[in-house]
């Protein structure tokens, strides 16, 4: 048996703000920085990226973003946001 595909109607997206920029939980803005179907693949990539950058003053905001317009929850949100503050990696779930 070959190996099976999982078909999710989402994704996740991951994006970098410059800090002091207002964000909402709908709204994608910033640079997409990783998309994967998987939210631990996309988290795993920023904090990988803030450690090895420790003075990084960006936001990073993970979006669930639908791919299916007939799912049940077609509206995108976010998931959570991080970023560096008083020498921590801060992980707020939204």
């Amino acid at each position: 048996m070959g190996k099976l595909k999982i078909n999710r109607p989402f994704t996740y997206k991951a994006y970098a703000l410059e800090e002091g920029v207002e964000y909402t939980s709908t709204r994608h803005i910033g640079d997409l920085m990783a998309k994967s179907e998987c939210h631990y693949y996309t988290e795993k990539a920023i904090l990988d990226h803030l450690q090895a950058n420790p003075g990084d003053t960006k936001v990073y905001l993970i979006y669930q973003v639908t791919q299916d317009p007939d799912a049940y929850d077609h509206e995108d949100r976010l998931i959570e946001s991080i970023r560096i503050k008083d020498g921590r990696i801060n992980i707020i779930l939204d």
